[in-house]
């Protein structure tokens, strides 16, 4: 219609939790990272277990790239440990959205706390 606009903004959150799954761990980890990234936010990735040190090579390269210290963080820790983890950082007031790639079992879970942002 004349005379009539239509926008869409894109603006930062805040600290976005990434999860991606440890058999796509570098297409999915980088999905993870570069959409919040690209709408200014700062990210936490989770990785995953089984292969941390490949999703860890991204988190170089970014860090290589010139990524201002805290823009992006990488935590690992051992299978045993992650529920606990995942439920401590979806809890923290600065996280304010979750991306999680994986299981619809592990997904429910995840899902339920997350839903309180």
């Amino acid at each position: 219609m004349p005379g009539n606009l239509a926008m869409g903004v894109r603006q930062g959150a805040g600290v976005v939790l990434g999860m991606a799954p440890w058999n796509a761990p570098l297409i999915l980890a980088t999905r993870a990272l570069a959409t919040p990234l690209a709408c200014g936010n700062t990210v936490i990735l989770k990785g995953a277990e089984l292969s941390p040190a490949a999703q860890g090579l991204i988190i170089d390269a970014l860090d290589a790239a010139g990524f201002p210290p805290g823009v992006v963080n990488y935590l690992t820790c051992a299978p045993e440990d992650a529920p606990a983890l995942v439920e401590s950082l979806i809890a923290h007031p600065a996280v304010r959205r979750v991306n999680f790639t994986g299981s619809t079992p592990v997904g429910r879970i995840i899902a339920a706390p997350a839903d309180s942002i």
